[in-house]
């Protein structure tokens, strides 16, 4: 089991509802950069599954939407990164709700 940052999975997170088994350490909860970087062990098999809680860092949210928008407008062939980065940052500035959930509608075709 892996995460992006453990102090907000099992505050906000998915983890949360298993605090009490991380805090024990009876259930081991890996951050995933600790996994990348060989520091922490992370599946020893195929056979093996993974369980992520993506809780959402807002620099990693803001650079995926940034990524998705000049994704979007490349295809579309309608922008340029430029205007990809001008449309990013005018979005962010005006939501006013979590950026997860905002990701979701960037997602949308």
């Amino acid at each position: 089991m892996s995460c992006d940052l453990l102090s907000q999975s099992v505050r906000i997170g998915d983890f949360q509802h298993a605090r009490v088994a991380i805090e024990a350490g009876t259930l081991k909860v890996r951050q995933i950069g600790e996994v990348i970087e060989e520091r922490a062990p992370g599946r020893r098999s195929d056979e093996e599954i993974t369980v992520f809680d993506n809780s959402g860092i807002s620099l990693q949210d803001l650079y995926v939407a940034d990524a998705l928008i000049r994704e979007k407008a490349r295809r579309s062939a309608r922008g340029s990164a430029g205007t990809a980065r001008a449309r990013t940052a005018a979005w962010v500035q005006a939501m006013a709700c979590p950026m997860h959930t905002a990701m979701r509608s960037v997602q949308r075709p």
